[in-house]
């Protein structure tokens, strides 16, 4: 009796190895077969003015020149695949003091103006137009497809990041996320911005840019892991024609990881 519960414990543990064994397997091939990997840039510009304690958009930014840290790696600047952008403006990569950096010009920065959507009760006739709010779309986005994998997980050195970095020092993660991402790592840096415009003593401007790097794969559902290389919010007010310092996050290992 002994031996016949042994004999089946046995079966139901090599079952277990066997089921544990194909998933891994079936994943590792899931993984190779669906994998997309993608970069993505994203920079975010917002004029705005000071009205009371409401900033307003107004086309009142002119003059713009703007360099913005830019991904590099090994002091290679990246080449985009594809690149969506404001007809006014334009871009490109320039070698500066603090080595490769994206260049943004533009004779004005405007908001473009879209309708408000408006509430139409039944019985009543649309209005012939909606009203008017001034809504910011001065954006860039970058991006492309790798045939390789990115190493999501420990970019530094071996992955395209925002350039320059200075002072790297690792910190804690968000407290949610350090619960849900095992492989999770938090790190800020210093770096570097040059503004030049002209504008009205209200006006203001915002500076936003992301840098993103992920793998993602079907397996039971779309699953991925990614790192995020940001610069943290910079606001400014007035004219500009100086370096700025800025604040930059890098946060690795989020997501699913096969091993």
């Amino acid at each position: 009796m002994i031996e016949e519960k042994f004999i089946k414990s046995l079966l139901i543990f090599c079952l277990i190895l066997i089921t544990i064994f194909s998933g891994c397997v079936d994943s590792k091939e899931a993984y190779e077969e669906t994998r997309q990997s993608r970069l993505e840039y994203r920079i975010s510009i917002n004029p705005s003015e000071t009205i009371g304690d409401i900033d307003v958009p107004k086309e009142t930014i002119y003059d713009v020149k703007i360099l913005l840290p830019y991904p590099v790696l090994y002091g290679t600047a990246i080449e985009f695949e594809g690149v969506s952008k404001p007809d006014n403006w334009d871009i490109k990569v320039v070698e500066t003091e603090f080595g490769k950096m994206l260049e943004l010009t533009a004779d004005q920065i405007s908001p473009e103006v879209w309708s408000t959507p408006v509430e139409i009760k039944p019985g009543e006739e649309p209005p012939e137009t909606g009203a008017n709010t001034p809504v910011d779309r001065n954006e860039i986005v970058f991006s492309m497809q790798l045939e390789r994998e990115i190493g999501t997980m420990d970019p530094i050195g071996t992955e395209y990041l925002l350039n320059p970095k200075y002072n790297i020092s690792e910190i804690p993660c968000n407290r949610e996320d350090a619960k849900n991402f095992k492989n999770i790592n938090c790190n800020n840096y210093d770096t570097k911005i040059f503004v030049s415009y002209n504008s009205s003593d209200n006006a203001s401007l915002s500076i936003n840019a992301w840098f993103t790097g992920q793998n993602i794969w079907f397996s039971g559902g779309w699953r991925l892991n990614k790192f995020n290389d940001y610069i943290s919010p910079v606001y400014l007010n007035g004219n500009q024609d100086n370096w700025v310092n800025a604040t930059g996050n890098l946060v690795t290992g989020q997501g699913i990881y096969l091993s």
